[in-house]
Formats: C-alpha cells, structure tokens, sequence
C-alpha cells in the first residue's frame, strides 16, 4: 500500500509538471504608448484672383442703448418695440417724486442764501460808514466783509444746487437721440433704473449697411469705393460699395471687419438680414488645407497643428471646397503643419511625430 501511495503522488506530481508544460508562453507586453505617428501635410497659401465670396448681415448704421442719467423708477414707456419714433420723442419716463423734493429743498435754500446776504450786505454797508468815521476797528471791519463774502459765496451755491435739481427733472424725461426704431426694451415699468443703465435698444432709419468680414490676408486687396454685389435671401442682388475696412484683424479668428454701403435704394432692406458679399479680388492670396485634416471636436471644425511635438486643436472658419483642399476663412496664416485624417483619440497636447510630410 505505501508503494501504491508512493506512486500515485509521483504521477500526481508529474501530472502537474506536464500540464505546466503546456501552458503557452506570456505574450510580451504591450509597449507604452508614445508618439502618435501620423502623415501630416501644410496649409498651403497661393495667389488666387476672381470672385470671393463671404457671408454678412445688413446692420444699422447706428445702434445705441438709450440709458437714465438719474436714479429713478421706471414710469412709462410711450414707444414699444417696433416702434418709429422721431428725434426728441420721449422713450422713457421715469418718476419725478424725489427730483420734486430735491428742487423745493434746493428752493428753501436758496431762499434762505438770499435772505442771509441781503442781511450781510446791509451789515456791511453800515459797517463801512463806522470804519471810514474810526468808530469800527479794521479787525472788525474785516470780519464784517468775509462774512458777507461767505453769504454771497452760500448764496451761489444754493443757485447751483437748484439749477442741477431742475436739470434732474429734464433728464426724467428720456428722449430719442435720433430718427429711428425701438428695437428692444431692455426695462419694463416699475424697474428702478440708474444712470448708465440701457432701458430701451434704437436703431437708426434709413438705410443700412452690410457688414462682413474677410480674412487678414484679404485685407490689403479690399480698398473704399470698391464695388460689391450683395446678395440677400429672397432678393434681387443689389450693388454696394465698400464704405470702410477696419485694419485690425479680430485676434481670434484673424478677420477684418468690412462696411458695406449699398449703391441704390435700399431703405426697405431690414438690419439684422443675412447675406453674401461678392467681391472682385484680383492678385490675393488665401489658405488652404486638406478636407481629410478637418475634424471635429465639441463641435467645432478645425484642425489639429503641429507644434513643439504637439497637438493643438485650431478651430476654422471655411469657404468653399476645391477638390481634395478647402479654403480656409480665418484660423491658419498658411505654412502651418496640421494632421492629416486624425485619430478620435487624438485631443489637445497629444505627442505627435511627423511621419511624412506632403506639399
């Protein structure tokens, strides 16, 4: 029996080994992730000439938020939105109550300064007869005229005083700084409003202007008086002249605002329509960059760019697609390294190792 026992655990034990045996080999691991290798092209910058096109919106030629010079409540309101009003028409009324108060007090007082240097006045000059005849010291001389002075100085200040107290009830009264349109009520009747704070919104009459915005690169190709077609939504295109061009490229996406005029009647063109611009440039350049770099991310379309061994996600405004390119409206200057057909792993400050670089 101990020979049979002796046995069955050496082929126990070597049943075990044979099955270890068996077993596969551990895979290798995986090796850490580094770089993310990947083909990446330029944004390439050409000349082009001809038409370019860009969208717009026809916009007031002013817009002004009508505010209180006072601290009041919120009284009336006579124009409504949409309404026309004219130069000098009332827009908002505010209640005069304390401003009443603040000019009957002003009123006391400035009763009270004049009773108080007409009383000076006649000191002083019965004073000045005493003085010239020796009976008044000069000391006292002296004080008899600094106490008219100060009455007569109370006195111009309690006319100063009523003269803001009653420049206070005129600004109760808010009125339209031009010819126009109420566009928005910022309060509503009740409100306590204070000095600087909008209550209504006006826009200008008259007719508008179209304003767009072209890249940076554009810029020095577009010059006033240019000729413009603008075309708007359910419209025949109309003719327009560019007006003024703002030299300062915004710092996010690189563009400058352009002013439209529009050549012939367009009174009934109502601000805040969209539309295009056409322009005809000749000798400008543009950016442009491969349609398979384009992706998306929180959902803005751009690009990731290469820079220090890094991704950086650039957001783009496009124009229109030319083959396998798109143009690109703001966001690249042009010679930027960019990936191309990025990975949905690929975020902000992933490592990046150009592979392959095309033209």
């Amino acid at each position: 029996m101990r020979f049979l026992k002796t046995g069955l655990a050496a082929g126990f034990f070597a049943a075990l080994l044979a099955l270890s045996g068996c077993k596969e080999a551990p895979e290798p691991a995986a090796p850490a992730q580094g770089a993310v290798e990947t083909v990446v092209p330029a944004a390439l910058q050409s000349n082009v000439s001809g038409a370019y096109t860009t969208s717009g919106t026809a916009a007031a030629r002013e817009r002004v938020a009508i505010a209180s010079r006072v601290t009041a409540y919120l009284r009336a309101l006579p124009a409504r939105e949409g309404a026309r009003v004219s130069k000098g028409d009332s827009v908002a009324r505010l209640d005069v109550t304390d401003v009443r108060a603040g000019i009957e007090a002003a009123e006391a007082s400035l009763a009270a300064a004049r009773a108080a240097e007409r009383d000076a006045a006649v000191d002083m000059r019965k004073f000045r007869s005493l003085h010239e005849d020796g009976v008044v010291s000069d000391n006292e001389w002296r004080k008899v005229r600094l106490n008219h002075e100060a009455a007569a100085s109370r006195l111009r200040a309690a006319e100063a005083q009523l003269d803001a107290a009653r420049v206070q009830l005129e600004y109760a009264d808010v009125r339209a700084p031009f010819d126009g349109t109420v566009v928005m009520l910022v309060k509503r009747e009740g409100d306590l409003v204070t000095p600087g704070a909008p209550i209504v919104m006006m826009e200008s009459a008259g007719a508008p202007v179209f304003e767009t915005y072209v890249p940076e690169s554009f810029a020095p190709g577009v010059r006033e008086g240019m000729a413009v077609r603008i075309e708007l939504k359910g419209r025949a295109p109309l003719a327009g002249a560019v007006e003024r061009v703002v030299h300062s490229a915004d710092q996010l996406t690189r563009t400058c605002l352009v002013k439209i005029a529009f050549s012939g009647d367009a009174a009934d063109v109502m601000p805040g329509t969209f539309g295009t611009a056409v322009f005809e440039l000749a000798g400008t350049s543009e950016v442009r960059v491969a349609a398979s770099a384009l992706t998306k991310r929180a959902g803005l379309e751009g690009v990731f760019v290469v820079r220090d061994g890094e991704a950086k996600f650039r957001w783009l405004r496009l124009g229109e697609r030319r083959g396998d390119f798109v143009t690109v409206l703001a966001g690249l200057e042009g010679g930027e390294v960019v990936v191309d057909s990025p990975r949905a792993t690929l975020n902000e400050g992933s490592p990046v190792r150009i592979a392959d670089r095309q033209n």
